[in-house]
């Protein structure tokens, strides 16, 4: 992603403020859309076409 591993804890944290390009770049190293990783129930690793997690099982 080409960013320190300090400087995404501390995004993570929300005590680090992210651009544009540094939320492009996260998204696309966990294979997300950048809205994705703004939405606070949304959990990296879960089935991107269903956030919910609900399979029609």
């Amino acid at each position: 992603m080409g960013v320190d591993r300090a400087h995404v804890s501390s995004m993570e944290r929300g005590q680090q403020n992210v651009t544009l390009l540094t939320l492009w770049h996260a998204s696309q190293a966990v294979g997300a859309k950048p809205a994705d990783l703004l939405n606070e129930d949304f959990e990296v690793g879960c089935d991107l076409a269903d956030p919910e997690g609900s399979s029609a099982s």
